[in-house]
């Protein structure tokens, strides 16, 4: 997938980006702390955000709704070949 579009499943991200939404994803960029990423965790699409990088290169991510979130905190740090894609529209920090 170059771009893809994406929807929004569940409340992680809020208030970023509200259950339903649809994003845009380029798996062309390299995944920057800050960016929002969707990665494959056994078996599962989640969108999160990159908050570290790690010395050994894997990604530590995270929900912006703390409350509603699994995220790193619980399943460690990923691999890059996790990340399938950042979210290039629409942004928001």
């Amino acid at each position: 997938m170059i771009l893809g579009l994406r929807r929004i499943q569940g409340n992680s991200m809020l208030p970023t980006f509200k259950n339903g939404k649809i994003v845009v994803v380029s798996s062309l960029l390299t995944p920057c702390v800050g960016q929002v990423a969707i990665a494959r965790l056994v078996g599962e699409d989640v969108i999160k955000r990159i908050r570290a990088v790690t010395s050994d290169g894997k990604y530590y991510l995270e929900g912006d709704n703390h409350l509603e979130s699994v995220d790193s905190r619980e399943y460690g740090a990923v691999s890059p070949d996790q990340i399938l894609g950042v979210v290039i529209f629409p942004r928001r920090k």
